[in-house]
């Protein structure tokens, strides 16, 4: 995702290792596609596996997905249950009953305000990605599952108040140097 001129991308995308390789070599591993019969594939571009940990790398839905699903909605910094429940009815508003496979609870991807989900969680970077150097060798680790963590809205903000306060202290630090 580029950004432009002056701009900031909407989220820190992950550094593509192989990402020019030549057709029939993965773009995240860089090992050969092979067809079943072991020859190389030039039709694609991903093994299924690699195409998988991109998405998850990449795509901010499809890493809050595979976190409430490892997490199911409870906060790592208090433990609340942060999953959306069935709202209260507004007066004179007829009301369908709640799914029953969901348990009452409304599924994530039907919760809207706009055109984002309206959701009670944060899906948050553990080390925070403003502090990688995409160029390190070990930078990938930072976009996988284990570096992200279910948080409610306090935690959150508190955390993000810390952060922000450790980077501003840094710059106070390097100017006064």
């Amino acid at each position: 995702m580029s950004a432009g001129p002056g701009r900031r991308a909407a989220h820190r995308l992950p550094p593509l290792p192989h990402w020019q390789a030549e057709r029939g070599r993965c773009r995240w591993c860089g090992e050969p596609v092979l067809r079943p019969d072991g020859q190389p594939n030039r039709r694609r571009l991903w093994h299924d596996p690699c195409l998988a940990a991109y998405k998850l790398a990449a795509w901010p839905k499809e890493q809050r997905r595979a976190l409430l699903k490892r997490d199911r909605g409870r906060c790592a910094g208090c433990g609340a249950d942060c999953r959306p429940s069935v709202p209260e009815p507004r007066p004179g508003r007829r009301v369908t009953a709640p799914e029953p496979l969901t348990g009452g609870r409304i599924p994530y991807t039907k919760l809207r305000w706009g055109k984002r989900p309206l959701l009670p969680w944060h899906a948050d970077h553990v080390v925070p990605l403003f502090s990688v150097d995409p160029a390190a060798p070990d930078a990938l680790r930072y976009w996988t599952l284990e570096n992200l963590q279910t948080l409610c809205e306090t935690c959150h903000k508190a955390k993000c108040a810390a952060e922000a306060a450790g980077r501003a202290g840094a710059r106070r630090a390097g100017r006064q140097s």
